[in-house]
């Protein structure tokens, strides 16, 4: 299993990692969360008509929020395209 140091936090995708915590300085398993980013929004304006709402039901459009289970903090966040 691969362990990224702080510096490499960026390098995190949509799946969860192990990382070292830049807040609490533990090494963790990120929770994962997706959430409604830029990328998400750029798409529906891009869509007509009724298609504009596609990309808020499709996973794969949304940015993934990597944060600490020990102490909650964003660590990442990733972003589709």
């Amino acid at each position: 299993m691969l362990c990224l140091s702080r510096g490499q936090v960026d390098r995190l995708v949509g799946k969860s990692a192990v990382v070292q915590c830049p807040s609490c300085e533990e090494v963790v398993q990120t929770v994962t969360c997706r959430t409604v980013g830029e990328t998400t929004w750029i798409l529906c304006c891009l869509c007509v008509s009724g298609c504009c709402l596609i990309p808020f039901f499709s996973d794969k459009m949304k940015d993934v929020q990597h944060h600490c289970p020990r102490c909650q903090a964003l660590i990442s966040t990733h972003h589709p395209l």
